[in-house]
């Protein structure tokens, strides 16, 4: 017995230092947290009563593959969040408000729903939309998945590193604390184009490593915080500093054609994970692309 019981706690310890050498540990789903805005890391509740308690209120009822929205005060260009609930108290999606013009083509997409005259809605959703507000029950701390606009778009978002290839998603840089970023030209998959009005509004992130999941970047041209700190957002950047996140020659000049030279973008970081276990071994690890 003893020594069965020596061989389970070295196995144990084995599992616990892979774990730590690839990057990321094992979690049961995408991770264990959301947290948003990088270096900043506000946790988003986990559950109702967190929220509640934390003093978020509700504002409606349960919607279609969301769940029942929650906000600490009225939504913001500075403090644009929105948290969902599943009929059971479990986290489910998260969204902002989104003030100005956004790109048309973004909108015809799906990517930006209609939220008021001056205003638009984006979201990501993280459980199986059929169960959402059906009472279910989730083993999954945050959930299993990654989508897009849930209930309406439903774009799921993939949850690897070789799934996002095989889908097209270009390889960029990767950043400590955040991992390797990969984003879709929405008109031309695995080609980038560069140009503001094609490009995916959220860029995932995967472990350099085990090529899990890490974070998802929301990214925004319609300018919302124009100083830093001051809000939800990061930034602003302008072109070539976005461009950073993406290992590309060509993408900072691409960009100032679609969108004007001088201009600038806000950005908030969904983390899943301890955001000190993403590591890197290279701003571009894997080469640049166009």
């Amino acid at each position: 017995m003893a020594a069965n019981r020596h061989t389970t706690i070295a196995a144990a310890l084995l599992l616990f230092a892979a774990c730590v050498a690839g990057g990321v540990s094992a979690y049961n789903g995408i991770g264990d947290r959301v947290e948003h805005t990088f270096l900043k890391f506000d946790a988003l509740p986990l559950s109702q009563s967190e929220a509640e308690g934390a003093g978020w209120t509700a504002t409606g009822g349960c919607i279609h593959g969301r769940g029942t929205p929650y906000v600490q005060a009225t939504p913001t260009s500075h403090h644009p969040l929105t948290a969902y609930y599943t009929a059971g108290g479990q986290l489910s999606a998260v969204s902002l408000a989104v003030f100005g013009d956004v790109m048309p083509a973004l909108v015809e997409g799906g990517w930006f729903e209609p939220r008021d005259t001056e205003s638009h809605t984006i979201a990501l959703g993280f459980r199986e939309p059929s169960g959402v507000c059906s009472g279910s029950t989730y083993a999954e701390p945050v959930g299993d998945r990654v989508v897009a606009n849930p209930g309406r778009l439903g774009f799921n978002i993939p949850l690897t590193r070789s799934d996002a290839l095989g889908r097209g998603f270009f390889t960029g840089g990767c950043i400590g604390g955040m991992g390797v970023h990969h984003s879709l030209d929405l008109n031309s998959p695995g080609r980038p184009t560069w140009n503001a009005s094609s490009l995916m509004p959220f860029t995932p992130m995967y472990d350099e490593t085990s090529g899990h999941i890490n974070a998802v970047l929301f990214q925004t041209s319609v300018l919302q915080q124009g100083i830093p700190v001051v809000g939800d957002y990061e930034g602003p950047f302008i072109n070539s500093l976005l461009a950073y996140n993406y290992c590309s020659d060509s993408c900072a000049d691409a960009l100032a054609k679609s969108v004007g030279t001088g201009h600038l973008w806000n950005t908030m970081h969904f983390l899943f994970h301890d955001h000190s276990l993403n590591k890197c071994s290279d701003h571009c690890p894997f080469g640049n692309t166009p």
